[in-house]
């Protein structure tokens, strides 16, 4: 049981009691956090853009320090107190930014040091590593840029809809992408099929950004480079965030029923693939190919193989609103309705 659920959260202005503990808190974490001098968190303050975790009995125990930037939010500082770190309080702020900020943002996003080590947790509050750029310190370390998309439209939407409704979409595993990035002489060949070009008219492969995620654990500057360059030829399809952590949740109860260990972030990925637009997914894992029917009933999304979806292909397209796609790997079939019936 972690202390989260005895915590309340709230905004703390410039008049709040728990500022002067903020500012200590920044000062004291200012070796990882950077440099804000007092008048900075007074503005941010006066603004309301510093989130606090209150502790009843001990006070502020950790903030969230923000601004915004045109149409999205920049995080500057997420600091927690040391003897209360690993119980939940940073997602406890970073759940109440995304709550305050969802209706008129179109996302969160940060610059964290590669070499902090915070991938995992900025991958487990729901954050995508976009891009790199070196910092303007001395030694120039590694910034990684996350973001937390909150799924609003925008000037891609109608290209990605446009692509919906004219091509079979199917969303890849992380597996096949890695296969289809790979060079010619590794053994990838059924993958490799999905990339004729005779496809390219019917079928579209899709991607969600989770895919980023894996490519962020490559340790090869050039390599976690070039699969990104490789990532962004792919339609990108983001599935709305406010279902994601209970559509999360239902899929890892329900393969850990079936005594199935999926690593997390293919958990992920797969769960983020059920909630787009969607409703195939294209693997070569066996465990989840032999239980597609239940994956089916439960969730809706087709789990089929590439060298299937090939020999289905001209099926899955000819029918309107991708019905064979959900009803594929069911017992259901269409019929006509005669008079009477």
């Amino acid at each position: 049981m972690t202390e989260q659920i005895y915590l309340k959260k709230e905004v703390i202005n410039n008049k709040s009691p728990h500022l002067p503990t903020v500012i200590e808190l920044g000062r004291r974490n200012r070796a990882t956090l950077g440099f804000l001098p007092k008048g900075a968190f007074e503005e941010r303050a006066a603004k309301d853009e510093i989130l606090g975790a209150i502790d009843p009995e001990k006070g502020c125990i950790g903030y969230l320090l923000y601004r915004r930037s045109y149409d999205w939010i920049t995080i500057v500082h997420l600091c927690v107190d040391s003897s209360y770190r690993g119980k939940g309080v940073a997602k406890l702020l970073v759940d109440y930014l995304k709550q305050r900020t969802q209706e008129k943002y179109s996302g969160i996003g940060l610059r964290c040091r590669r070499d902090y080590g915070l991938e995992k947790m900025w991958s487990s509050l729901g954050f995508v590593p976009q891009y790199e750029k070196a910092g303007r310190s001395k030694d120039g370390k590694l910034l990684t840029f996350w973001w937390f998309d909150h799924g609003h439209p925008n000037l891609f939407s109608a290209a990605h809809v446009q692509k919906l409704e004219s091509k079979l979409c199917v969303v890849i595993d992380v597996n096949i992408f890695f296969d289809l990035s790979a060079d010619e002489g590794i053994d990838s060949e059924e993958s490799k099929f999905l990339l004729a070009d005779w496809l390219a008219p019917e079928l579209e492969l899709c991607i969600t950004d989770e895919i980023f995620n894996h490519i962020n654990i490559i340790s090869d500057d050039s390599e976690r480079k070039r699969q990104r360059e490789f990532a962004n030829t792919f339609t990108c399809l983001r599935p709305p965030s406010q279902t994601l952590d209970k559509l999360l949740e239902s899929l890892r109860e329900f393969l850990q029923k079936k005594s199935i260990l999926m690593p997390e972030l293919e958990l992920h990925h797969l769960a983020r693939g059920i909630a787009s637009d969607s409703h195939v997914f294209v693997t070569r894992e066996q465990e989840l190919l032999d239980i597609a029917d239940e994956i089916y009933e439960i969730f809706r999304m087709l789990i089929i193989r590439s060298s299937d979806l090939l020999i289905q292909l001209d099926e899955l397209r000819r029918k309107p609103d991708y019905q064979p796609v959900r009803l594929a790997g069911t017992r259901l079939e269409q019929v006509p309705v005669q008079s009477a019936q």
